[in-house]
């Protein structure tokens, strides 16, 4: 089936709003939002059935949406704050129709330990007529720490040189000197302290289409918002060790003395050298920081394959903030 096609001109309200008579029909699709250029829609699932409602509780309008169809509002509900992202599955087909009252669908915004969007269309079809979506928000979760370098145990010490043995005086054999210390061993090196974790990316504060299609006529997304998950710290690099201490020179033997005058007749020994201690390892370089998740439509994303279709929709004062690293 071909479908019939028109472009239009699209106008921007005060503060970047689109809105008015000028926006007639705008089909927006993959993953920016190209105002002003049509695209085809897809043909949405068949509607199967039809809710009024006259109350304003989550929970009745919920079972609504879960059962699919047309639901009609008859009464004025400022808002029905949504607890949870509402999912749109494939083979669902939902129109939510508050022509003539005045209905928001309100999240909870940035404020909450853990924010939510409105919708998460995943292959079904959402059509909202004269609705407002506001406060609908999602955070993208922080990177985690990946950990510190580490350091390197305590190396061997040197060994010290062995005492020289000592003099006699018949036969004439002079005294050894003491041994020599042996070096101290090096110090290891430390290990680099690792990247941090990234932040996870934020995508559409009311309206998340991953597949499917969504259509907004005569509503307004406002005040919804996206924040991309900041990026952990990365970790401190390992300490290298300390040297080992180098080994003690061996001691002198004395010299020998005659055993009928008790005269000395040799010389002692001279001690040994001392090592030098070894030389202390090097410290690492700590980890870097992780990347900062991005954050994309404020109010809605369009994956590539989806379909989004304005009708006199007013978009206006949402925000996408990407997060630092």
């Amino acid at each position: 089936m071909t479908a019939s096609l028109r472009s239009s001109v699209v106008r921007r309200g005060p503060g970047g709003s689109l809105r008015g008579p000028s926006v007639r029909r705008v089909a927006l699709a993959g993953t920016a939002l190209l105002l002003g250029l049509v695209a085809p829609v897809a043909v949405a699932p068949a509607a199967s059935a039809a809710t009024v409602l006259s109350t304003c509780d989550e929970t009745s309008f919920r079972a609504a949406v879960a059962a699919g169809g047309t639901i009609t509002f008859t009464t004025n509900c400022l808002p029905i704050t949504l607890t949870g992202e509402i999912l749109i599955p494939a083979g669902l087909s939902v129109v939510v129709d508050a022509t003539g009252v005045g209905v928001t669908l309100a999240g909870q915004g940035l404020g909450v330990p853990d924010p939510h969007r409105l919708f998460h269309v995943t292959g079904g079809h959402l059509e909202l007529i004269h609705v407002t979506l506001s406060f609908g928000a999602v955070r993208g979760a922080a990177g985690t720490f990946q950990g510190d370098g580490t350091a390197p145990t305590q190396v061997t010490n040197g060994v010290s040189g062995s005492d020289g043995t000592g003099g006699k005086c018949s036969p004439d054999l002079k005294a050894t000197p003491g041994g020599d210390g042996t070096p101290g061993q090096p110090g290891g090196n430390g290990t680099a302290g690792l990247a941090g974790g990234a932040g996870s990316d934020a995508e559409g504060g009311a309206i998340r289409i991953a597949s499917g299609s969504v259509t907004l006529t005569g509503s307004t997304l406002t005040s919804n918002a996206v924040v991309g998950g900041g990026g952990a710290a990365g970790g401190v690099g390992g300490h290298g060790a300390v040297g080992g201490v180098g080994g003690d020179g061996g001691r002198g033997a004395p010299g020998g003395t005659d055993s009928v005058t008790q005269k000395e007749c040799l010389t002692g020994g001279a001690g040994g050298a001392g090592a030098a201690g070894g030389t202390g390892g090097t410290g690492a370089a700590g980890g870097a920081g992780g990347h900062g998740g991005s954050a994309r439509g404020g109010a809605v994303y369009v994956a590539a394959g989806a379909s989004l279709v304005l009708d006199k929709a007013t978009i206006s004062s949402n925000s996408a903030t990407g997060a630092s690293g």
